[in-house]
């Protein structure tokens, strides 16, 4: 049976908010889950293989200093650039900044404003920041 998973099969993937849960103590949404520090880059790993040639995944995960919450991670430059390293050699990536402002919404902005803010930096109920990445696939 063919669940559609196959390489190349997919011309648009979005991943957005979930990849920092994968691996991670996900008890409070299932009751099965596997503990896999390395499940987040070997997701990507295979979302690039389903994603057609020429195809485009967009992914964000929480950003800011590196803070590990045991049912998620907000991923700091150092782990998000390990993470895009699995997609660099078979695509294109334009990566995007984004801090919560209170006042504002979210506002666009340079990854270096983000070095100390935490995941719960602006009570935001969520994220104080993101990453973002357009994965255009050669």
């Amino acid at each position: 049976m063919s669940c559609g998973l196959e390489n190349g099969s997919f011309d648009l993937i979005w991943c957005i908010s979930a990849l920092e849960h994968f691996g991670m103590d996900n008890s409070g949404y299932a009751q099965a889950y596997d503990l896999d520090r390395d499940m987040g880059i070997k997701a990507l790993r295979r979302m690039m293989l389903i994603l057609a040639d020429g195809g485009t995944l967009l992914l964000t995960v929480p950003f800011g200093q590196f803070e590990d919450w045991g049912w998620m991670l907000n991923y700091d430059m150092h782990h998000w650039q390990e993470l895009l390293s699995v997609a660099r050699p078979f695509a294109d990536i334009q990566e995007y900044y984004f801090q919560y402002v209170k006042e504002k919404g979210w506002i666009c902005v340079d990854s270096d404003k983000l070095i100390e803010i935490g995941y719960n930096s602006t009570n935001n109920y969520g994220a104080s920041a993101i990453a973002a990445a357009y994965i255009s696939k050669h």
